[in-house]
């Protein structure tokens, strides 16, 4: 079983190390690593649960690539590496494993992509 932990708003070289395994190499020294802030044994997914969409996505909007998971601008640092440029964010979920004796939040974790 899995536990979701939190819901970020990952700036796009987070979102694109997360998704590619890489990101922008111009990226500026003085910014932080992309993902730094995700720790050891947690599971990202990008994107956000079902029912963390907006009251009026409806799953044929999810289905067709509803904007529930993408801030087109924003100014609030990256929750998934601290960078505080502003720009675009992208929701990402994470997870973590449990003991199998404990139930609450719990989701199969079959159902979550592997971090690695």
């Amino acid at each position: 079983m899995a536990t979701i932990l939190a819901n970020i708003w990952a700036c796009i070289d987070c979102t694109h190390a997360h998704a590619n395994g890489e990101y922008n190499p111009d990226r500026p020294d003085s910014e932080p690593t992309p993902l730094n802030l995700i720790e050891r044994g947690e599971t990202v997914t990008l994107g956000l649960l079902s029912e963390e969409h907006a009251d009026t996505c409806t799953p044929e909007d999810r289905a067709e690539g509803c904007d529930c998971d993408h801030d087109t601008f924003s100014t609030t640092a990256c929750g998934a590496c601290g960078s505080t440029l502003h720009g675009e964010r992208y929701a990402m979920t994470i997870w973590q494993e449990e003991s199998p004796n404990r139930q609450a939040n719990s989701i199969p974790s079959q159902s979550i992509a592997v971090y690695i």
